[in-house]
């Protein structure tokens, strides 16, 4: 057999350790009740064991426990089987726990000492409960945390519960503890990937809940009759444990721990830790309650998460809207751009920011000599977006002139003026130090001084040199939004025709106004209110709108300069595409009612474009009919037609003015109060949309209904 080292422990068959811990006894059956394994120790614990076939007659010292191991033989056959528990009472008196399960064919058997009584058990649901509830009503991921750490020791009774997050590269952080005022504090401590090799996480996410209640025992070693495999013991719970892992655990003068696995999504997201300086027993009763916590851990945490990147997006957004309105309304765009480097850095976290715009440049926290190579190796840069998280992925001149900035998020807004926003962040062990008691004086095993806290700590410098904290998904999805945003503002800038500039700049300073007042006090009022999903709902709806105005505007610049829009066809259903936007504008003006009648249509169309037809038409009806009277939406299909009709109640529009209403920066609403910043700019893109899908507006008045009909029509098949 290989010796078992620090370098081939992730080769270690955990799962098939051969052995039991010594606090119960294990047997191990075939389907057709054949005894196939049983622990050393099975016929002290449990009196006369079958040679081959269990029956009634044996198990003698645990009265029923023959009879219960039976039946669940014949539900497992029945392929009725579930892990199961029973209360067994010895003759010697002692109370032990059985539990069974089924893996691979494999009926297994496991009989546990209990350590308590059954009130003591009975108290222990009620603070299970009470763990659950706190746990439950924690706002952050850091309460959580904390809490958990806290009612988990209360609960059990361990010397120290330490909660650990686990990060993408799957180093391990310990970000809350509860302790015994005696012990060295752990919190904050880093410790590498390598410390938990992959077989062991694996078991941690199907073995929520492991306990090694003496860390100084000597396993049992598990016979079988007959030339049978090692057992594969992934889910028992007297499995026994790494000789690595109980050398750290003894180098820390651990007496036994457990641990409870917090699973998100289904990778292994963080663990509660548990450590006692003598042997412990839990009962399993109360394992069972750690199992529902871990449950309750992880979906809280994924709740918290999800919450936490929506804010994140909704401050960014107010963010970004404030820093494009400052810009648009700027008379000297490119010295105000240079200048918003704080602005920037309020949009996601970065320790130093770098903008260019046709060789002028400003920068936060960046050397003169990392921004010249910067600027440099971007001339030779064929991609408008970057990213990258370590000097390994980083240009070479990182190494020499980075000063701890090993990682960069950039993008260009102006490739005809060399303009770009680069963030930049500083390496991890720049900003993580080694804190905490005058380092304490471990025992140190066969394997060395690798095997304790420091010991992992330094791997982990190791291991993230050069490394900086990777960019997550939110903050990426937020820079691209943010560069959409600017190169917006930047073409606007350029662009020679000052009309419009002056059109833009009337719309961007007030018809974004209302959308970002809704932004502001929503944002506000989700600080004080629980159950915010409709006012995020309204968020949603007002930064969607701010998008509508702004891409009405860039569209006009491309029509007036004679590029036409582009569009993208693709199969749509186009059902599905309106009851969204019906449900938008729903959510976003409630007092506005909206009637549908959709028939099942899938077509070939773009669906941003059509979607921007349909949103400037229920604006339309909105703001030009009758008030407190609904707008229809009809969909239907005629003889190979598709036809979209928006009505609603209002006087006809004057005869003089449907010659030009499908004109731009026509004033039909200037006498409409609830219109008077409207542009004219609606009908006439969405009529230009519709021409690039070989279709057409029409505006028709229905005198019997007295109402105002804009019908689109479309071919039923698109190529």
């Amino acid at each position: 057999m290989t010796q078992l080292t620090l370098d081939n422990c992730d080769q270690e068959p955990i799962h098939t350790p051969g052995a039991i811990q010594p606090n119960g006894a294990l047997l191990g059956f075939a389907l057709s009740g054949d005894l196939l394994y049983f622990s050393e120790n099975a016929a002290g614990f449990l009196g006369s064991i079958p040679s081959s076939s269990l029956n009634n007659l044996h198990l003698e010292t645990l009265p029923g426990a023959a009879d219960y191991i039976l039946q669940y033989l014949e539900d497992a056959r029945n392929g009725q089987a579930i892990l199961i528990t029973h209360e067994l009472n010895a003759i010697d008196h002692r109370v032990y726990d059985l539990v069974m399960h089924t893996y691979a064919d494999i009926v297994i058997a496991e009989f546990e000492i209990r350590s308590l009584a059954d009130d003591d058990t009975i108290s222990f649901s009620v603070k299970v409960q009470k763990a659950l509830n706190v746990i439950r009503q924690q706002k952050s991921i850091a309460s959580v945390m904390q809490a958990a750490a806290n009612e988990v020791r209360l609960l059990t009774g361990f010397d120290r519960v330490m909660s650990y997050i686990f990060h993408q590269d799957d180093s391990g952080h310990i970000v809350a503890e509860s302790k015994r005022d005696d012990l060295e504090p752990l919190v904050n401590r880093h410790y590498p990937a390598s410390d938990i090799p992959p077989q062991a996480r694996r078991l941690y996410i199907e073995n929520t809940l492991r306990l090694i209640s003496d860390v100084a025992s000597t396993p049992i070693p598990i016979l079988s009759l007959g030339n049978q495999p090692l057992l594969d013991m992934s889910h028992c719970i007297l499995r026994s444990v790494s000789p690595i892992h109980i050398e750290y655990l003894q180098n820390m003068g651990v007496g036994a721990s457990m641990s409870i696995s917090i699973v998100v999504n289904g990778r292994l997201w963080g663990l509660i830790a548990c450590h006692h300086m003598s042997k412990k027993q839990v009962p399993y009763s109360l394992r069972m309650a750690g199992d529902v916590l871990c449950q309750i851990l992880g979906s809280t945490v994924n709740q918290l998460e999800t919450k936490a990147a929506a804010d994140q997006s909704v401050l960014a957004s107010v963010e970004r809207a404030q820093l494009s309105l400052k810009l648009v309304n700027s008379e000297d765009y490119v010295k105000d751009l240079l200048d918003s480097a704080a602005s920037f850095k309020k949009i996601i976290q970065a320790d130093a920011v770098l903008i260019t715009f046709n060789g002028r440049v400003n920068t936060l926290e960046v050397s003169p000599e990392l921004a010249n190579e910067l600027i440099h190796w971007l001339d030779g840069l064929p991609e408008d977006y970057f990213q990258f998280s370590s000097v390994q992925e980083a240009p070479p001149f990182f190494t020499t002139v980075g000063n701890g900035l090993t990682g960069a998020l950039g993008f260009s807004i102006d490739r005809s003026n060399q303009s770009w926003i680069i963030y930049l962040r500083l390496e991890k062990v720049h900003t993580i130090s080694w804190s905490g008691f005058p380092e304490k004086e471990y025992k140190v095993g066969p394997l060395g001084i690798r095997l304790t806290p420091r010991g992992s700590f330094d791997e982990w410098k190791e291991t993230v040199k050069g490394q900086c904290e990777a960019w997550t998904q939110t903050e990426i999805s937020v820079t691209k939004d943010l560069q959409l945003d600017l190169m917006k503002v930047t073409n606007t800038k350029s662009a020679e025709n000052n009309r419009l500039r002056t059109q833009l700049m009337a719309i961007l300073g007030h018809d974004l106004r209302d959308p970002l007042n809704s932004i502001s006090m929503a944002n506000q009022f989700l600080e004080r209110v629980e159950g915010s999903s409709k006012m995020r709902a309204r968020i949603k709806s007002s930064t969607g709108r701010m998008s509508r105005l702004i891409t009405d505007v860039m569209d006009m610049a491309k029509l007036h300069g004679g590029m036409g829009l582009k569009v993208s066809p693709v199969e749509t259903d186009l059902t599905s595409l309106l009851n969204e936007i019906i449900e938008e504008n729903r959510v976003g003006y409630p007092s506005s009612e909206i009637i549908s009648e959709l028939c099942e249509i899938v077509t070939v169309v773009d669906p941003d474009r059509i979607s921007q037809v349909i949103a400037n038409l229920i604006s339309n009806a909105r703001h030009h009919g009758e008030i407190g009277t609904p707008i229809k939406v009809i969909l239907q299909n005629n003889t190979g037609v598709i036809t979209l009709a928006i009505r609603n109640k209002g006087a006809a529009i004057d005869p003089e003015l449907t010659k030009i209403l499908f004109d731009p920066f026509k004033r039909l609403s200037k006498q409409n109060d609830r219109n008077k910043t409207g542009m004219g700019l609606g009908l006439y893109i969405s009529n230009e949309i519709m021409k690039a899908h070989n279709g057409e507006i029409i505006y028709s008045y229905d005198d019997e209904s007295a109402e105002v009909v804009f019908t689109l029509k479309l071919a039923a098949l698109q190529n």
